[in-house]
C-alpha cells in the first residue's frame, strides 16, 4: 500500500463541497447541500474537526492562533469579549478545558456590555465589568488579557479547577504568582471567590504538566 496516498485520502479533497482552507459554519455547510449525516460521518472519520459548536474545519489545517481566531470570528459579535476557558484556549494555555470537555465540543465563553447578554446554543454568556487594559485584540477578536483570564478562572471556578487553570495560564504567559496575589489584594478585593483565590494564588506554578499535578 502507498502510505503517502493513503494518508492523503484521509483528508477532505479540494473537490469537497465545503471549504478545506478555512473554517466554516454548520449553516454554510447546509447551504452547500451537505447533510448533518455527512458532517457527522466526516467528523467520525477524522476528516473534519469541530473546535467550537457550530464551527468546523478540515482536519489538515494546522492548529494555531490564526485558525482559532478564524473559528471564533464566525460566532462572536464584534463587541463581545472572549473570556474564561475560551480565552485561555486562545492564549495557548494547554489543559485549560473543563473536565470532560474533550468528550463534547465546549461552548464559547463570551461577554458583552451591560444589557447585551448573548443567548444562543454556542455560547455561555453574561455581563462582566472589564477595564480597558484587561481586554486585548487578537487578530480582530477581543479577548481578556492573560492576567485577567487567570484571575477570572481562579475566582469563578471550584478551587481545584481554578488552581489548575491558573497554573496553565502562567505556563503560557509572562506573569507569575506575585502578580496574581497583587490582583487579589487590589483589583478583586471583596469580589466573589476572592478568599479562595487569595489562598491558592501564592502557590501557582507554571511548571505543572497537568491539572492533576497542579492539584497534587
Amino acid at each position: 500500500m502507498d502510505t503517502e496516498n493513503s494518508a492523503r485520502s484521509a483528508f477532505l479533497g479540494a473537490d469537497a463541497p465545503v471549504p478545506t482552507d478555512r473554517p466554516f459554519t454548520f449553516a454554510e455547510a447546509r447551504a452547500a447541500g451537505v447533510s448533518q449525516r455527512q458532517l457527522t460521518t466526516w467528523c467520525a472519520d477524522g476528516r473534519l474537526l469541530t473546535p467550537l459548536r457550530g464551527v468546523h474545519h478540515a482536519a489538515q489545517l494546522p492548529d494555531g492562533l490564526d485558525l482559532r481566531i478564524a473559528c471564533l470570528q464566525l460566532v462572536v459579535p464584534e463587541d463581545a469579549v472572549i473570556t474564561d476557558r475560551t480565552a485561555g484556549w486562545l492564549h495557548g494555555a494547554s489543559m485549560i478545558l473543563a473536565p470532560n470537555d474533550h468528550l463534547a465540543v465546549p461552548a464559547v465563553s463570551m461577554f458583552r456590555k451591560a444589557g447585551y447578554r448573548l443567548r444562543n446554543k454556542v455560547t455561555t454568556s453574561g455581563e462582566r465589568s472589564l477595564l480597558p487594559h484587561e481586554v486585548v485584540d487578537l487578530g480582530g477578536v477581543r479577548v481578556t488579557s492573560p492576567l485577567r483570564t487567570a484571575c477570572d478562572l481562579g475566582l469563578l471556578l471550584p478551587r481545584d479547577q481554578g488552581f489548575a487553570a491558573m497554573d496553565a495560564m502562567v505556563r503560557a504567559s509572562d506573569f507569575g504568582a506575585r502578580e496574581l496575589v497583587h490582583q487579589g489584594d487590589t483589583r478583586f478585593k471583596g469580589a466573589r471567590g476572592v478568599r479562595t483565590f487569595r489562598g491558592i494564588a501564592p502557590y501557582v506554578d507554571g511548571r505543572a504538566q497537568s491539572p492533576a499535578e497542579s492539584v497534587l
